[in-house]
């Protein structure tokens, strides 16, 4: 398809309404596209460019079912109102699962040379972890070298491929999202519903809305990159300043990782594991605001000005990290990590399950750390007495599926 039409209708949409985000700017192309060319042109266009050969031949001629296809300009509607990627991920995957009618269905960013799990719906833990497909592998190269979809019917050898899955495969539609010749990612599509069959429709139905779905995703992940980027540089800002004051060298990473060991053995998922790393590798940002002589500090004083700027510390720097957006779902666990499961925290004293999961976890790493090491007021304490210390706070200071999950950590280390 022409690229002069995408690049007009994303003129045309910032004429119209201003300075547009990534994702407003994605479909607002692909709404022009389709007033530009019609709903007709738009079908040969994409017939033309995503169909291919299945891997088993359909019974017989088919067309594409009415009113599926006219809900597609809802579909591309829903990609106009998302501004977060994970929600751009989400509206994917459930469409897929509207659309297809299907069991199961994942998203597969390209990694190190392979496609890696990064949403889906209806696989188990077990499945996501392991489900990774080599760049190299024989399906891909199809679908690069003819830049078609496949269909993995029953009884298929190729199915083999993904005995890894922990749910029983039956078929398989993976269609490639692209760029140009780059195949940046894989939408996999698993077994009809109620133990049907996929057909010819369905098919063309997932290579047609894989054309939207793909520009939609490759800017989402470009835009996640970023974000990524950004956190990196507020974390780098962070170490040094932990480097140059005495005591607290690679404090926040040593939370960081403690914190995602305990996270997974809560089940947390991958992202909700990336939301709690970035929370506990940003959790002292608002440390430092204070004088050099409070940074250390984690007990509150009884009153004054000190004891006001500790408390404000945490709201602090949430305040600087909210305008950028994309740590949105980590500010909860900033602002709550200092809180406390019996009340007698900071700064607004919430109690039991008001608190966040991930800042409950991120105070019980944090606990550990400053007590493992030598602090202005106290020595480094051996670690099998710090654990001692922080299992006993369960159900007072800290949640006690926490502390379960922490003790595992302590086991296994």
């Amino acid at each position: 398809m022409d690229s002069l039409l995408f690049l007009g209708a994303a003129s045309g949409f910032v004429a119209m309404f201003g300075e547009p985000n990534i994702y407003q700017i994605a479909s607002g192309a692909i709404g022009g596209v389709i007033v530009a060319t019609g709903i007709s042109a738009l079908i040969s266009a994409m017939s033309d460019r995503m169909s291919g050969p299945r891997v088993v031949a359909p019974s017989g001629p088919e067309t594409l079912d009415t009113n599926r296809w006219e809900s597609l300009p809802a579909l591309i509607g829903k990609l106009t109102e998302v501004n977060d990627p994970n929600q751009v991920f989400k509206v994917i995957l459930e469409s897929t699962m509207e659309h297809l009618e299907c069991e199961y269905c994942a998203l597969l960013i390209l990694r190190d040379n392979q496609y890696q799990y990064e949403a889906g719906i209806g696989l188990c833990e077990e499945s996501r972890q392991a489900f990774k497909l080599n760049a190299s592998d024989g399906l891909v190269d199809f679908m690069r070298t003819k830049g078609q979809s496949v269909v993995l019917k029953r009884g298929d050898r190729q199915l083999n491929n993904f005995k890894f899955l922990r749910e029983p495969i039956s078929e398989i539609i993976i269609s490639p999202m692209r760029t140009g010749d780059n195949i940046f990612a894989l939408l996999f599509v698993a077994n009809k519903s109620n133990m049907g069959k996929f057909s010819r429709t369905d098919f063309d139905m997932l290579s047609m809305i894989s054309m939207p779905f793909a520009l939609a995703l490759y800017q989402a992940i470009t835009f996640k990159r970023a974000q990524s980027s950004v956190v990196s540089s507020i974390v780098e800002i962070i170490t040094h300043n932990e480097n140059v004051t005495p005591y607290i060298e690679g404090h926040s990473e040593r939370v960081a990782e403690m914190s995602v060991a305990i996270g997974r053995e809560l089940r947390m998922s991958a992202t909700e594991l990336t939301d709690l790393r970035n929370a506990a590798l940003l959790h002292d940002l608002g440390k430092f605001t204070l004088p050099l002589g409070l940074r250390l500090q984690e007990v509150l004083p009884d009153g004054g000005p000190e004891r006001e700027l500790l408390v404000l510390q945490d709201k602090t720097a949430v305040s600087w990290l909210k305008p950028l957006g994309f740590v949105e779902k980590s500010l909860p666990l900033i602002l709550n990590h200092h809180e406390r499961y019996d009340g007698s925290g900071y700064p607004n004293g919430v109690r039991g399950p008001a608190i966040p999961i991930g800042a409950m976890v991120i105070a019980v790493a944090e606990t550990f750390d400053i007590l493992t090491h030598d602090r202005p007021d106290h020595p480094a304490r051996p670690a099998k007495d710090v654990k001692s210390l922080i299992l006993s706070l369960s159900g007072s200071k800290f949640a006690p599926q926490v502390i379960r999950a922490f003790k595992a950590v302590m086991e296994d280390a």
